[in-house]
Order: C-alpha cells, then structure tokens, then sequence
C-alpha cells in the first residue's frame, strides 16, 4: 500500500475481469478508514481479534457494530473472521453480517486436504 494510485488502478484492473476484491483483517495492522474511502473494495473482512468473544465484551461488541453498520452504508459485503462460537456466530448474525469463517464451520486445509475433500464430496475420488 506504498502506492495507492498504483493499488487502485490494479483493483479496477481486476475489478474489469469480474475479479472482487477485500480488505483482510479490518481494524488491526495497516488497515485504515482512509482505503475505504479510496479503494473499489467489494468486501471488508473483520479481523478475529474483534470477533473472538464479542458478545461479552462492550469495547468489541461497540467496535464490531460500527464495522458491519458501516460496511452496510458503504454497499460493502461484510465477513467476520474467526468465528469460533455459537454466541459469536449469534451476535454478528443478530448485527446484520451474514457472511463468516472460522473454526466454528471447520479448520483451515491445505490446498491438497481441499482437493480431496472437493473429490470425495463429489464422489470423484
């Protein structure tokens, strides 16, 4: 993100083959309100760290709601990351955000764990 204009032309660039893009990770690191603002986004992905145990945590639960309310009134698809509990799953249900992931859904695979998941569901293997 050293060159926005560079970043914006290369998501527009995608944006013209059908490409979506996201910002991973909102709300922690680099992340800023300023790219989305700026950036063609389609998706803004809530890091885990304000998921994890947000509906027993004011601060969270304040931050999380501003994120998604906000997502909302820019016309952004709204992900939460990390989703590890009933509650959690719950609460940003209850919020508006209808897309999510984490462990509460299955772990991470690699590509080759995928695949084969991929073929034995589709009884290729």
């Amino acid at each position: 993100m050293t060159d926005l204009n560079r970043a914006i032309a290369t998501i527009d660039e995608l944006k013209s083959l059908g490409i979506k893009s996201a910002i991973d990770d909102f709300g922690t690191g680099n992340s800023s309100l300023i790219y989305l603002k700026k950036l063609p986004i389609d998706i803004l992905k809530i890091d885990p760290y304000f998921i994890h145990n947000v509906a027993n945590d004011l601060q969270k639960s304040a931050i999380t709601n501003a994120l998604i309310q906000m997502a909302h009134n820019l016309n952004l698809k709204i992900v939460a990351q990390g989703v590890k509990s009933q509650a959690e799953l719950d609460y940003v249900r209850q919020k508006g955000c209808y897309a999510m992931q984490g462990s509460l859904f299955g772990n991470a695979l690699s590509s080759v764990e995928l695949e084969k998941t991929l073929l034995v569901s589709k009884n290729l293997a």
